[in-house]
């Protein structure tokens, strides 16, 4: 399916398990280039390290814990493409578990 976003930037959180990582995967077959967020960077890497393998997209990936402000504030990147039109997605638990979408 080609929902026009080839080009296009999103972030993702939570995205090295469930819902986050097939968000991920299906915005990348679509053209998307990703900066990914989870808490857990080994995971992330290797979903990061996956998508580069097998899409030509760019991949960010940040570790961190969006719940909290520190790892929240990741400073700026720079992108070689110029989106039109930031797509975002979010996704993932709390870590209490309690079914936040806050964190990933």
């Amino acid at each position: 399916m080609d929902l026009r976003l080839r080009g296009k930037v999103a972030m993702v959180s939570g995205a090295s398990k469930g819902i986050g990582k097939a968000i991920a995967l299906g915005l990348a077959e679509e053209g998307v280039h990703l900066a990914l967020n989870a808490r857990g960077p080994e995971a992330l890497e290797k979903l990061a390290d996956e998508i580069r393998r097998q899409h030509e997209v760019e991949v960010l990936a940040v570790p961190g814990d969006m719940t909290r402000a520190p790892s929240a504030s990741v400073g700026s990147t720079s992108w070689s493409t110029t989106p039109a039109a930031p797509r975002a997605a979010c996704s993932g638990t709390s870590p209490s578990g309690s079914g936040s979408t806050a964190g990933g």
